[in-house]
């Protein structure tokens, strides 16, 4: 959980210096660094369960977490007694550290979109980028697209490596559980790498979820994590801020979900073709009469 700062320096015959990077060691000058990990741990988790104070992160690594704007405890959660508040102006969270960033990866977290958010286009929610200035060019990201009509579609991305965009739009005003896994693939495969996206709905039945093959390791990106805006947190800049809740924010170095390599799309939230009623009939193909089932 360490990071190491450190510079380089070398002194000839006559006394010359010369620093790397320049001027180390002068106020506010930038310096080399490592961080210290360790492999398959959970590098972050935010539950918000403190209910007030400063955002803590539980994981073992105790990273800080940053504020813009005014983000707020609040009792409406999806997991436990609080989730974080993020009035859609100018508030989100950032957590500036060099482990949240791995080649293969698992991130899991909940959110609770108000009304606004089906008017805000191409809102990236979880942002990890290469550069800090940017919302592209991402170790993963999560955003909105729009899907026509003021709806929107779930899209994840590790961008130059692969893109899922989600078939059926969501509603607004109610709990979504996200799930984005990035795994190697076993060996003997056609592809080297596999993407998993999983969208849940309030009872974490599963909504839609797809997975895509693909060969380029997925480039880390050492730019701040931003939960709920990408890119310039000053207000009124593209992209759009986020309007709602987060619960139960969690990222993992290692593969850590095992999500199933399996594509499901449009699930309803709720009942999923349940049998409410049932009618026997003579055996198919010696008669023309077929069962038929009440589906809700």
């Amino acid at each position: 959980g360490s990071v190491i700062q450190y510079y380089l320096e070398a002194e000839d015959n006559d006394g010359r210096i010369f620093q790397y990077p320049q001027n180390a060691g002068w106020q506010n000058a930038e310096y080399l660094s490592f961080g210290v990990y360790e492999e398959n741990t959970q590098t972050l988790a935010l539950t918000f369960e403190e209910g007030s104070g400063a955002f803590l992160d539980t994981s073992g690594y105790a990273q800080t977490v940053s504020t813009y704007g005014n983000p707020s405890y609040s009792t409406t959660s999806a997991i436990g007694n609080h989730s974080v508040y993020l009035e859609g102006d100018s508030s989100l969270l950032e957590i500036d550290s060099p482990f949240l960033a791995a080649t293969e990866y698992y991130v899991d977290f909940w959110f609770y979109p108000e009304a606004e958010m089906g008017t805000r286009d191409y809102c990236r929610i979880f942002n990890r980028p290469r550069d800090a200035t940017s919302w592209s060019a991402n170790n993963y990201q999560v955003r909105f697209n729009p899907a026509g009509n003021n709806t929107r579609r779930m899209y994840a991305g590790a961008d130059g490596q692969f893109t899922i965009t989600f078939e059926d739009s969501i509603d607004m005003e109610q709990w979504y559980h996200v799930q984005l896994e990035v795994r190697a693939a076993p060996p003997g495969d056609t592809v080297n790498y596999y993407a998993i996206f999983r969208l849940a709905g309030a009872n974490d039945n599963t909504l839609e979820q797809k997975y895509v093959g693909f060969d380029d390791e997925v480039v880390p990106g050492f730019a701040p994590l931003r939960i709920g805006k990408a890119a310039d947190p000053t207000p009124g800049v593209y992209p759009p801020f986020f309007k709602g809740h987060f619960d139960n924010i969690l990222v993992y170095n290692y593969p850590a979900g095992q999500l199933d390599l399996v594509n499901v799309v449009g699930i309803e939230d709720g009942y999923q073709n349940v049998a409410l009623t049932y009618e026997l009939s003579q055996n198919y193909p010696n008669s023309t009469r077929i069962p038929k089932f009440a589906l809700g």
